[in-house]
């Protein structure tokens, strides 16, 4: 499918670790583990199909003894580039957990420039910049919330 190649290089490109960041990513996973007891883990992700002019994105949420708490996939027809829609997904995420009572919570994605983009606070003034803050206000009305890295074969129920 000519999409999928296209957002696969996007996809790369846009995930390369951000330079100068000053602070190292909180975790870095490459197997799926169940969060600590009392905490929530949140997988989101999205997909990209700009040939057919929308976004898919999906979460589970898990308690610490792995169970699904939560699941939702939503198609958006609109074009936004991988980035945009990384972002909508942790947004989308974000509400679901909040609206579910699961917290504490610990928010888990693949697009890693977005994560070093939260957790460095780097508001580009772009839509993703807007959505990164928009992740950054909502996230600091919690305490003991993260959100970090994990590598996509770690997260594959999302995929």
């Amino acid at each position: 499918m000519p999409w999928a190649d296209c957002f696969m290089k996007v996809y790369h490109k846009a995930n390369k670790r951000v330079e100068g960041c000053s602070r190292l990513l909180n975790q870095v996973c490459n197997s799926w583990h169940p969060p600590y007891v009392g905490l929530f883990k949140v997988n989101s992700n999205a997909a990209v199909d700009t040939e057919g002019g929308r976004i898919g994105i999906g979460l589970i949420i898990y308690d610490s003894l792995g169970f699904v708490m939560v699941s939702s996939a939503q198609t958006i027809v609109d074009v936004y580039s991988p980035q945009e829609a990384e972002t909508i997904a942790i947004l989308h995420g974000i509400q679901i957990v909040v609206d579910s009572g699961l917290v504490p919570f610990s928010i888990k994605s693949d697009a890693q420039v977005i994560v070093n983009l939260v957790n460095n606070g780097v508001f580009l003034c772009s839509e993703v910049g807007l959505n990164i803050k928009g992740i950054c206000l909502k996230l600091e009305s919690f305490s003991n919330v993260s959100i970090d890295f994990f590598m996509q074969k770690a997260n594959m129920a999302t995929h």
